[in-house]
């Protein structure tokens, strides 16, 4: 057994910076595995935690720090328990490759990407079944951030769905734009 998520994310959310953050979360064993992204406007972490083995995959503010419901890192990967039938794994292949194929270069065309539509080719937006299958594969939330902007857009579900939100959060203000 290991540390449920939330006391990890309180503990790392108490840190002054996310290399501190990164320093605290190594070595945690957890309940399950997470995806943990920690930035502050200064260093940026894609860190991958499996129950007893962590990988930082993502580094340095010009990365793409993406999540989603599976590992990227190869060694994680062979753990991980696959639901016959599920559809995640698809849009995780499918967002790979739109990634790498379009290389979104500013936020627009990562949101563009990100919210293709479910009935489209190529879609990485699930939207609820109608009858509201509580087991049943949905896209939950969106979001980008620029935080050496303090700027953060995120939405719940879709964008086609719901307006997105943005929001500005000094906190999180770094130096200069990434090169």
């Amino acid at each position: 057994t290991g540390l449920p998520w939330t006391v990890v994310v309180r503990a790392l959310l108490e840190q002054p910076h996310a290399r501190a953050a990164r320093e605290r979360l190594a070595g945690v064993r957890l309940a399950g595995g997470r995806y943990f992204l920690l930035a502050d406007g200064h260093d940026y972490y894609g860190i991958e935690h499996g129950a007893t083995q962590a990988v930082v995959t993502q580094l340095g503010p010009r990365a793409a720090h993406l999540h989603t419901n599976h590992y990227f890192d190869p060694v994680l990967r062979r753990r991980e328990v696959m639901i016959p039938g599920g559809g995640s794994h698809h849009r995780l292949n499918l967002a790979t490759t739109l990634y790498a194929q379009q290389r979104p270069r500013d936020a627009e065309a990562l949101w563009s990407l990100l919210h293709a539509r479910q009935d489209a080719p190529g879609s990485l937006s699930v939207d609820p079944p109608p009858r509201g299958d509580p087991s049943a594969s949905a896209t939950c939330a969106t979001m980008i951030m620029r935080l050496h902007e303090g700027w953060i857009r995120v939405v719940r579900g879709a964008a086609h769905r719901n307006p997105p939100l943005e929001l500005r959060i000094d906190r999180f203000e770094g130096g200069p734009p990434p090169a």
